[in-house]
């Protein structure tokens, strides 16, 4: 008589980094196991429906939430913090500036340091992303250009990051097409 191999048993498994979804059928002593691989964001660990994006540099599954647009391109996170070439702490000051703070405020909604914010300032100045005010140490600094033009990504960096300060809500508005675009190029 013959016998008959009816047990199945499906069993769900995380699929590993910048893997999408396999399927494998495996007969054991014990029947038939179907091991199918379930997708979760690669960044905050949410398990991915049918819309997600793929990093262009790293390779590593996103939820649609999780993703920054630098450059024409979808990246996590931690890639965009690297083309980027900032320290999160830079980050946080241009975009203090960036959405109208002065630096005592960027001190206490960012919780930085008043040394750490000044001397930051300074050099988001150098990089062409600040221009002070004059005299600097009484007005302080305003955003450039270039740094209204990087302060788009960087705002959704720190969104992505979950480090934008409560209380804080950014409205985005369409930057003017003859200002100088920020991206392509590392700073730092």
């Amino acid at each position: 008589m013959e016998t008959e191999e009816n047990i199945f048993t499906e069993v769900a498994v995380v699929e590993d980094q910048g893997v999408i979804s396999t399927r494998s059928i495996k007969r054991t002593s014990r029947g038939i196991v179907k091991r199918v691989g379930v997708p979760f964001c690669d960044h905050c660990g949410r398990r991915l429906e049918s819309r997600f994006s793929i990093c262009a540099d790293c390779g590593k599954k996103l939820d649609e939430t999780c993703t920054v647009q630098y450059a024409s391109r979808i990246l996590s996170p931690d890639c965009a913090v690297n083309r980027l070439g900032l320290r999160i702490l830079e980050i946080k000051v241009l975009v203090g500036y960036a959405i109208g703070l002065n630096l005592q405020e960027i001190e206490q909604y960012f919780h930085i340091r008043w040394v750490d914010a000044v001397s930051v300032s300074k050099h988001l100045e150098n990089l062409n992303l600040l221009r002070a005010k004059f005299p600097a140490f009484i007005r302080g600094y305003e955003i450039s250009e270039l740094g209204a033009s990087a302060s788009s990504v960087c705002i959704r960096l720190l969104q992505v990051l979950d480090q934008l300060p409560v209380g804080i809500f950014v409205e985005f508005e369409p930057l003017p097409k003859d200002m100088p675009q920020f991206g392509g190029e590392r700073f730092g």
